[in-house]
């Protein structure tokens, strides 16, 4: 078929699928994000060969899973971290450590190189905080405390992915002069110092170039401004957009209050950025391996496998270790085995850098939208069963 080369046509074939599409799906109960990935590999150079990228494309992706990014940033508050600390810290290290090991030796059995395995080690790590802060919400009321760990937990598990993923990147492909245990020292003091001067920085520009008739609008330039700003002086780092899109969420997560602010930023973000990325993401995937790999079907099973059980089974014993009963422990274990935004956006950043074979890239994007379709269901109905026999 005849490949579609002029990027505004281009993108406006994906905006409008991306807004057409959703709708349909809605009515088998398929979220944005799936669909938007199923129609990016039916479309895409792997599908019907419809679509072919281009640089301006891959910007509007690049900004896109930045705004992805942003966004879950923005949801953390330090609100999640206040009473638990300890308890949060310790199940979240064992709850990272024996995914990555899984992870690792799982990619070493199929005979990838070690900079795979430890990439897909890093993948399992990563949670999804988006999918967990609507589920916990149906136990919140009963069990708050275990609800607020459980957010905890995700946030920081998803923190460690991006930090590893940071290093990793910068240890095989160097983008600084720095050796890399200066450029972890480099890195960790930059993001104290984000932390320390950005919301004073926010605040005094909010303050003095907000008008009062286009308050949201004014500071809705001056977030995607210091946004693009961090992005470029974390370039100069080598950190990759979407981990320094993250730290600017999450250093003005507590900062910015206003909710018709937080859904400006949704709104360009979502309605023009992000379908795009997905896309591109969807784009990636490459079904005819399944055919063309006899021993994918098997890897495939061994990811889906692999990170549900080293999940569920680490959660579980981490947060025996911090003093819960079997009930909330299995609450815990099976909050932290969806993957959505992290997992995507440093699975893409890999693949797009060719740091990622296409079929383990295809296995982890398919655990993901998995996870995006029956994840809040299986959680749910997992606790409902925990609850009837305990």
């Amino acid at each position: 078929m005849l490949v579609v080369e002029n990027t505004l046509f281009v993108l406006a074939v994906i905006l409008f699928f991306g807004l057409v599409i959703p709708e349909f799906f809605k009515r088998f109960h398929i979220p944005l994000i799936s669909s938007v990935i199923i129609l990016g590999s039916i479309l895409g150079p792997n599908g019907v060969r419809y679509f072919s990228s281009t640089e301006p494309i891959e910007l509007f992706g690049l900004l896109g899973a930045s705004f992805l990014m942003l966004m879950a940033g923005l949801e953390i508050k330090t609100v999640h971290f206040r009473q638990f600390e300890h308890k949060i810290l310790l199940i979240a290290f064992i709850n990272s450590v024996f995914p990555f090991v899984t992870g690792a030796v799982l990619m070493t059995l199929f005979g990838f190189g070690w900079q795979t395995s430890l990439m897909v080690g890093i993948l399992f790590v990563s949670t999804s905080f988006t999918i967990i802060i609507s589920v916990a919400n149906i136990i919140k009321k009963e069990r708050n405390k275990v609800a607020q760990i459980l957010l905890g937990v995700v946030i920081i598990e998803d923190m460690i992915s991006l930090f590893l993923f940071s290093v990793l990147m910068e240890g095989i492909s160097p983008h600084t002069i720095f050796p890399l245990p200066i450029y972890i020292g480099v890195l960790i003091s930059s993001i104290i110092i984000l932390k320390m001067f950005l919301p004073e920085v926010i605040a005094y520009l909010f303050q003095r170039f907000s008008k009062s008739g286009d308050r949201q609008e004014d500071q809705l330039r001056i977030v995607l401004s210091l946004l693009l700003f961090t992005i470029i002086f974390y370039a100069g780092l080598g950190v990759h957009p979407i981990v320094a899109s993250f730290l600017v969420g999450l250093v003005l997560a507590d900062h910015i209050h206003s909710g018709r602010l937080q859904d400006k930023l949704h709104t360009v973000g979502y309605g023009l950025f992000v379908p795009v990325f997905f896309f591109l993401v969807g784009a990636e995937i490459n079904l005819g391996v399944i055919r063309e790999l006899g021993n994918f079907n098997l890897m495939l099973i061994s990811v889906f496998f692999g990170v549900f059980v080293s999940k569920l089974l680490s959660g579980f014993f981490a947060a025996k270790a911090a003093g819960f009963s079997n009930k909330d422990s299995l609450y815990v274990g099976v909050g932290t085995t969806p993957k959505l935004t992290t997992a995507v956006s440093t699975a893409f950043a890999l693949v797009s850098s060719n740091l990622l074979h296409n079929s383990v890239f295809t296995a982890v994007v398919m655990y993901v939208v998995v996870s995006t379709l029956i994840g809040p269901y299986l959680i749910e109905t997992i606790w409902q069963r925990v609850d009837e026999k305990w």
